[in-house]
């Protein structure tokens, strides 16, 4: 197969009165973020700020028609202390129809 790339966006919003610093990972390898080759990301969003924006992309170069689930946690933390948590579960769907095809699952 070659190579084939599915990507969206994640908000990640601050409404609160401290500035705080969040990580995210992935529980597959193939997931990036940023444009990144890495599966974590760490990064500040500031109270004044109030959001960032990750790119999240799924690289499936070489897969097979099918589906391929993944999670994407996110932590966050206020003086470095870990003050909530939130996993969000994903697909990719790789099918071998005429294009262009297009599918959204909304999981949470």
């Amino acid at each position: 197969m070659g190579y084939r790339v599915a990507s969206r966006n994640i908000t990640i919003n601050n409404t609160g009165d401290f500035n705080l610093t969040f990580v995210m990972n992935s529980s597959q390898s193939w997931i990036d973020f940023n444009g990144t080759t890495n599966n974590s990301i760490s990064f500040a969003v500031n109270r004044s700020f109030n959001y960032s924006i990750i790119n999240v992309t799924a690289n499936t170069t070489g897969f097979a028609v099918g589906e391929f689930g993944f999670n994407v946690t996110i932590f966050g933390f206020n003086n470095s202390v870990l003050i909530s948590s939130q996993r969000i579960p994903g697909k990719v769907v790789i099918q071998n129809v005429a294009g262009p095809y297009f599918t959204v699952t909304i999981t949470n």
